[in-house]
């Protein structure tokens, strides 16, 4: 019955949510809106020989990468370097040597989704489980279109007549290149080693989401964030459906022995000196389980993980609280990112007649192990789920947060209310436009 009533309200939300934004972001419960705001790199740096990436612009010409100084994994077409070019046939017509209006973001990432066997970068991976758990890894290459718009995961659209993603217009997931494990080893200590700084950032996705979108999220939010070191992506074998809720339940939990093994891969070999973990909704469910498991098999003598971001958290209340004690062990610090107009996690409430983490108001959760932050004033989408991708004044707060002020009073003194629950402080967030810490 519960399914029933489920599969109901799930797609009068899809209808909702479908009337409210053009974009297709792969997180099924969200409303993606947009900002008026631009942002766009200062300065440019001479090539630094990184990898090209096949894009349609390639069709004739072989072309050089360079990068953009202020953020690691940006690259730029810049110039045709082939010695020569043929003469067009008939009816072609000639390139032009001038950039193309996008950059490339490289994201490396680790997964026990199932290969396709197809060289499809938007079919590569499956909704399937890897044959026994196997993890796979790799690197991605990502669009970030020039006009890009912070916050924004721009995606075709139908009204628009667009029936596919483009580079010059939508974030695009253009190439993706399976890696062995000491090859994708090798290749992330060498971009760790040639960022800006010695650091990666971890996403792990939510419910609703194919590889294909995982990875573009990926791309934007590291864009957005102006982070400075290597992002990394972990994906799940989530079913990118709306009405598959359980199913990616429970691929969600299987899911745990893997992400354990593979941020422990990271801690050991990547060559990072920080590591950040970024969870949004069910993806932090499998990440505190991991933690957990991790927590209880290493004698740490210190925190593996710099800070962990839990967003829109859909976990239960009572499970965080028999989980927490051993996720702070691994992290130095951790944020909770919670809202009172969270739709999809209220929905997940009446289902799993549980608390979800990610809820705010009376149900917000305030524990000495975490920093809590009530975001309800900031997230202005209709279902309020993704802000931590699709609102700037979040993603602003989350970028000085990955760049080491830790208390959100130090993050800006003007834009943090403080409030208390049963004796312990937590933080509402609420922005001034004037404030002056944002410049």
């Amino acid at each position: 019955m519960k399914k029933t009533i489920l599969c109901l309200c799930a797609a009068w939300m899809a209808l909702l949510a479908g009337c409210q934004t053009q974009q297709r972001g792969g997180y099924g419960l969200t409303a993606m809106p947009g900002s008026s705001n631009q942002w766009m790199p200062k300065t440019m740096a001479s090539p630094r020989g990184a990898e090209s990436v096949n894009t349609p612009m390639e069709a004739s010409g072989a072309w050089k990468t360079a990068s953009m100084p202020e953020m690691a994994n940006v690259d730029v077409v810049l110039e045709n370097t082939s010695a020569s070019k043929p003469e067009s046939s008939p009816g072609t017509e000639k390139l032009s040597s001038a950039p193309p209006p996008y950059e490339t973001v490289k994201v490396f990432y680790g997964t026990d989704r199932k290969p396709s066997g197809s060289a499809d970068p938007v079919k590569f991976y499956t909704d399937k489980r890897s044959d026994g758990g196997q993890l796979h890894f790799g690197k991605c290459f990502v669009s970030i279109p020039r006009n890009h718009k912070k916050a924004s995961l721009a995606s075709y659209s139908l009204w628009k007549a667009e029936f596919k993603n483009t580079p010059e217009k939508h974030v695009t997931l253009l190439k993706v290149k399976s890696l062995e494990k000491e090859v994708f080893t090798s290749e992330l200590q060498a971009e760790i080693a040639r960022a800006k700084k010695n650091e990666i950032f971890v996403f792990i996705h939510g419910y609703n989401v194919s590889f294909e979108d995982a990875a573009r999220r990926t791309a934007q939010l590291s864009y957005d964030l102006e982070f400075r070191g290597v992002p990394v992506l972990y994906s799940w074998p989530s079913q990118n459906k709306l009405l598959e809720y359980f199913v990616d339940d429970g691929n969600n939990r299987w899911t745990v022995p893997h992400l354990e093994k593979f941020l422990k891969q990271l801690a050991a070999e990547s060559g990072a000196s920080t590591i950040h973990l970024v969870a949004h909704s069910m993806g932090n469910q499998a990440m505190a389980n991991a933690l957990e498991r991790i927590a209880l098999s290493s004698s740490l003598e210190r925190p593996l993980f710099n800070q962990i971001v839990m967003a829109a958290p859909d976990i239960d209340v009572d499970e965080f609280e028999q989980l927490s004690e051993q996720i702070r062990k691994t992290g130095e610090h951790l944020t909770l990112y919670a809202c009172s107009k969270d739709v999809a996690l209220e929905w997940s409430r009446k289902f799993r007649e549980h608390p979800r983490l990610g809820n705010s108001g009376k149900e917000m959760v305030v524990r000495p192990v975490m920093d809590s932050i009530d975001v309800s004033f900031v997230d202005t989408s209709l279902l309020g789920h993704s802000y931590v991708t699709s609102n700037e004044y979040v993603i602003r707060d989350i970028a000085q947060l990955l760049n080491g002020k830790r208390k959100p009073n130090e993050r800006c003194c003007c834009c943090f209310a403080a409030k208390s629950k049963a004796g312990q402080p937590f933080w509402v967030y609420q922005p001034v436009s004037a404030c002056t810490h944002w410049k």
